[in-house]
């Protein structure tokens, strides 16, 4: 039941990110609500490593299907981000509303860095620092403001996987 769960979640979280906000940009930036759904579940407590590895496994799987990214720069960065999200969860003490803000800034910038040197690798021709100001620090903002209700539904998510022993 819990692996149906997440399942349905990132399901949802992709048809919102395909028919509500594929359309929401600022300049040429746009929101991530996958890589976002991504960093709130594996923030959440009482999450473990195999239940984030099928929730980024599920996602990958629907960029995969969505997005123009190469297959092997999404599952490097996911590996990457779901690694040292992990990581950091159990080895330092944080409050996880402040970690979703650095991560989902740190996290942007390096998918968005790593597939604009890709696109020039490929010959379209850019100018990194326009490519900057009007994809990356607009997405990176989008997605800052949307960071808070993507970590409350995951926490949402957190209660219905693994209810309290008083709902049981």
């Amino acid at each position: 039941m819990r692996r149906i769960f997440i399942l349905l979640f990132v399901l949802v979280i992709t048809m919102l990110q395909l028919g509500i906000f594929s359309n929401l940009q600022i300049l040429a930036g746009k929101i991530d609500l996958l890589l976002l759904g991504v960093i709130a579940w594996s923030l959440q407590k009482k999450t473990g490593i195999i239940d984030i590895l099928i929730y980024t496994t599920i996602t990958i799987f629907f960029l995969y299907l969505i997005s123009a990214e190469p297959i092997t720069i999404i599952i490097l960065l996911y590996s990457m981000m779901i690694f040292i999200i992990f990581w950091s969860k159990n080895n330092i003490q944080q409050f996880p509303i402040v970690s979703m803000f650095i991560f989902t800034a740190i996290f942007t910038f390096i998918h968005l860095a790593i597939f604009g040197f890709y696109l020039q690798l490929t010959g379209i021709n850019m100018i990194a620092i326009e490519i900057f100001q009007t994809v990356i620090l607009p997405s990176m903002l989008i997605n800052l403001i949307a960071a808070i209700p993507i970590y409350l539904l995951a926490n949402e998510l957190q209660h219905w996987v693994y209810p309290f022993v008083e709902e049981v």
